[in-house]
């Protein structure tokens, strides 16, 4: 091969910043031989202890109606969310074709705009999700607990659903959208508050724990409405779908998951600082300062 044709190579670094180099290295290694040990790890738990602490925790929490309500409130919004919003998108396909249809987009150009559409409302409503979860905090001016956020929006994701129910039945498509785009606003509003109620039912230990408990509780519910949702759909309409399970959870919601407002308090900013009185230059050779 001629020299002309052979792969540059990088030059060796200088004296100076070999030195360098080889200094950090040492200093490295110097650090890692004096560094201590970590302390060691508790024992691990059996798995007898670990299903043990686990069955404890959940009767422990569904027994007390001030703890089941927050947890069965969540499984319950998620599993409808869940649901719901994939018979949402079929509607959005067929308005998005309709529209593409009026517009005069040929046939055969329609599969690809409308993925495109499809595509970029779903960004518009994940951007304007975000916006509703960073400004959720602002709500606590509003809600004196978390409980009551929690009641009150899934209240209101309820009555969107029931709208978009209503809207699908009468033939207002386009309403779908903006509903559509509420509904997700709502979600990322109730998540906050959802998370604070829950993960403070059993304290720190059990936390994860709880978080497992409302997971497979959603899934179980989750699990048992998509059958039911799929027949109805398929026997009577999606509209009706919409209009009697938001009727039915509303009901719900109202009568067995409300309540217990002033059992978890809306998290406080900042807490009043204890007044201290100082001390002068003689009382603090010898006197303590006073704590009022």
């Amino acid at each position: 091969m001629s020299p002309a044709l052979e792969p540059s190579r990088p030059a060796p670094p200088s004296g100076r910043a070999a030195a360098l180099l080889r200094g950090l290295w040492t200093c490295g290694s110097i650090h890692l031989l004096t560094d201590p040990l970590p302390p060691a790890s508790d024992a691990k738990q059996s798995f007898t202890a670990i299903m043990g602490g686990t069955c404890a925790a959940l009767r422990d929490v569904l027994h007390q109606p001030i703890k089941r309500k927050p947890l069965l409130s969540a499984a319950a919004f998620q599993a409808v969310f869940a649901t719901l919003k994939h018979y949402i998108q079929p509607i959005m396909v067929i308005n998005g074709a309709n529209s593409l249809a009026r517009w005069g987009i040929s046939e055969e150009s329609r599969p690809a705009c409308t993925k495109v559409i499809i595509g970029v409302l779903y960004a518009t409503f994940y951007l304007c999700s975000a916006v509703g979860t960073r400004n959720s905090h602002k709500l606590k001016c509003v809600f004196t607990s978390d409980k009551m956020a929690m009641d009150v929006l899934f209240n209101l994701m309820l009555l969107v659903v029931l709208a978009t129910g209503l809207s699908v039945y009468l033939g207002a498509i386009a309403a779908t959208l903006p509903l559509y785009l509420v509904l997700y606003v709502v979600q990322n509003l109730w998540k906050p508050w959802s998370l604070a109620a829950v993960s403070d039912l059993m304290g720190k230990k059990r936390r994860a724990t709880v978080l497992s408990v409302e997971s497979l509780l959603e899934s179980v519910l989750a699990f048992m409405l998509a059958p039911l949702v799929g027949y109805v759909a398929e026997t009577l309409s999606v509209a009706s779908v919409f209009l009697g399970l938001g009727s039915l959870f509303l009901v719900i919601n109202n009568l067995a998951l409300s309540g217990d407002w002033g059992s978890l308090r809306a998290p406080e900013v900042a807490k009043e600082a204890p007044n201290v009185e100082l001390a002068t230059a003689p009382e603090r050779a010898g006197v303590p300062i006073a704590v009022g």
